[in-house]
């Protein structure tokens, strides 16, 4: 949660949006520790080591679910692999806009 807050500039509407969901309850910051084994899996999966803990986090949530626009690192095949080896549904970021 602190890597958001420090990119995004104070005042402005991504500053605001994660602030109010913060103060809301709306997120709940979860750790980004997983078992060995889907560390493991995770290390196969995404090649990018920096995008792992967006998994990883989603992953010790209850939903199991991430939007992502990412698709230079999360490919359709990548999605649907995590999904069935790690058990996070990876969702195009802009089909859950309409949901918020």
């Amino acid at each position: 949660m602190t890597e958001y807050l420090e990119r995004l500039t104070p005042g402005s509407p991504g500053h605001e949006l994660l602030g109010f969901l913060l103060a809301g309850s709306w997120v709940v910051p979860r750790s980004r520790q997983v078992p060995r084994a889907v560390a493991k899996q995770l290390e196969q999966l995404v090649l990018n080591k920096k995008d792992r803990k967006f998994v990883a986090v989603p992953r010790n949530s209850i939903e199991q679910i991430l939007a992502s626009q990412d698709f230079r690192d999360f490919s359709r095949r990548v999605r649907q692999r995590i999904q069935s080896q790690i058990s996070v549904t990876i969702f195009d970021a802009r089909e859950c806009a309409d949901r918020l």
